[in-house]
């Protein structure tokens, strides 16, 4: 006789909140763990004996033109990468989200304003960053600055044409009507009922973000090549990655699923603040 049936465990796909999630919270590990997990391996150590030299057990990545070890400067690149992806979703949504209310909010500024941020998009995102890292110099923060820009437009005019629609709102119209005070109804009225917009926006900021910070470094018009980005490893292997093609797919395995997890959660959060899309992306 056969025993009792087992019950069938019915098991759930992860969901696409959970996996960009999971991807990123592997990221920031690497990142701050960088130093632990390379075992001590300088990032900028240079070691003319050993360039060039593909995967192996002592060197799990190789090595790059100058004998530098790629498993470290893989590993350091990903702080900088992390670092430009939250410190433009930050800087662009906040600033983006302000002047986009402002516009939405206060009719007479509106043409203004967005007459300003036509003029802002009407030149590529990737000459604008260029432009300004060249009059500023490069660095981190430089390019920070200059990616916020190149993305200002965006978060603008998606801040706006949320405010317009909550501004025609029954509730809204009385809060004006009973004489409420503008700073009391857009902290009361405006913000809250636009926040989840502008938060999914910011995840695909970042993203962008980071796959601009690689394009200007690997452009040479980035954060300088000493400091060790996904960008500047990726350029400094291109003229070689036919006969030495570890130096650029590693970086770029990694910066891949980066950006894939920023979108997976940017999308995850999309449908679970915004279920009817929300506008965002």
């Amino acid at each position: 006789m056969s025993g009792p049936a087992l019950p069938r465990v019915a098991l759930r796909r992860p969901t696409q909140l959970e996996a960009g999630i999971a991807i990123l919270l592997l990221i920031l590990l690497v990142a701050l763990l960088a130093p632990l997990i390379a075992g001590g391996r300088d990032p900028a150590l240079i070691l003319p004996h050993e360039r060039a030299l593909p995967p192996s057990l002592a060197r799990p990545f190789g090595t790059d033109l100058l004998g530098r070890d790629l498993f470290a400067r893989v590993l350091y690149g990903a702080r900088v990468s992390l670092m430009v992806g939250l410190g433009v979703a930050a800087a662009a949504t906040l600033a983006g989200t302000l002047v986009g209310v402002i516009a939405g909010y206060v009719r007479p500024l509106d043409g203004v304003l967005m007459r300003m941020v036509d003029g802002l998009m009407s030149i590529p995102p990737v000459l604008l960053a260029v432009a300004m890292v060249a009059v500023m110099r490069g660095s981190v923060f430089n390019v920070i600055l200059a990616i916020a820009l190149a993305e200002l437009p965006r978060v603008v005019r998606l801040a706006r044409a949320s405010v317009q629609t909550v501004r025609g709102q029954l509730y809204v119209q009385a809060a004006i009507t009973s004489g409420a005070r503008t700073p009391a109804i857009l902290i009361r009225h405006i913000l809250p009922n636009i926040a989840a917009a502008m938060f999914v926006q910011a995840t695909f900021i970042g993203a962008s973000a980071i796959m601009l910070e690689a394009v200007l470094s690997f452009v040479g018009a980035g954060i300088p090549p000493t400091t060790p980005t996904w960008g500047n490893i990726m350029a400094e292997g291109r003229s070689l990655w036919q006969v030495k093609p570890h130096i650029l797919v590693f970086p770029a395995i990694l910066l891949c699923l980066t950006v894939l997890g920023v979108n997976l959660l940017g999308d995850g959060l999309r449908d679970r603040l915004d279920p009817r899309g929300g506008g965002a992306g």
